[in-house]
């Protein structure tokens, strides 16, 4: 069945080595044949195939992307359009060779299969396009390095810290004084020791400015309980 399965999913075309189109037809087969106690004819391999051709072209590409090296312009043309999920651990090197060949198409595919399974949490980047500002301020696809300040900007810092500075007990204020620092993200501003802080979630540490810790200690001089 080999030769067939090779063909229906487009291998033949791209040039990898015999050793490995067998191997990802050996796969698939066995993906779509594991629940029959005997073998199935030809034609009810590929119609399986068809009804799981998501789950199947992903197989496909995370086989391709584990054991190959280096592949041409043809190679990441199939990968990128077909690849779903399973391209994501490989974005920053299919990124890279996109740019080379000069695919915006691609680098478009890119980023809109990135932005569909990473979390929105992160922060587009401002020279690739994709939200993968991870909270070290580094763009996880290009290695573009962001500013402090383009954090506060996107993440309108100046007016969540401002309710985070009202809302805080002066305990809490004082600890972030101390510590120099918050976290931020989406939904808000954090001590770095509060108990909010979700695992997992992405918050963006921000050090305090003169302007931050005045207003900080403003609002602890107009509390009427002292700590």
């Amino acid at each position: 069945m080999s030769g067939e399965v090779l063909e229906y999913l487009g291998l033949n075309e791209l040039n990898i080595s015999s050793e490995l189109k067998n191997a990802i037809s050996r796969e698939v087969i066995e993906a779509v044949t594991s629940g029959y106690s005997s073998k199935p004819d030809m034609e009810t391999v590929l119609k399986r195939i068809k009804r799981n051709t998501q789950y199947i072209y992903e197989l496909v590409v995370y086989k391709m992307l584990e054991n190959l090296q280096a592949f041409d312009e043809r190679i990441l043309e199939y990968v990128v359009y077909r690849g779903g999920r399973s391209i994501i651990p490989s974005a920053s090197k299919l990124y890279s060779l996109a740019r080379k060949y000069g695919r915006e198409d691609l680098i478009l595919i890119l980023q809109s299969t990135w932005n569909k399974h990473v979390s929105r949490e992160f922060l587009d980047c401002p020279r690739c396009g994709f939200n993968s500002v991870s909270s070290d301020l580094s763009c996880s696809i290009c290695g573009n390095i962001v500013s402090e300040q383009y954090v506060r900007t996107r993440l309108d810092f100046a007016n969540k810290f401002k309710i985070y500075v009202e809302s805080a007990s002066v305990a809490e204020l004082r600890n972030v004084l101390e510590l120099g620092y918050v976290l931020v993200n989406s939904t808000g501003v954090y001590s770095p020791r509060s108990r909010s802080i979700v695992p997992g979630r992405v918050y963006y540490q921000i050090y305090l400015k003169p302007s931050d810790i005045s207003l900080i200690v403003e609002n602890i001089n107009q509390r009427e309980i002292k700590i």
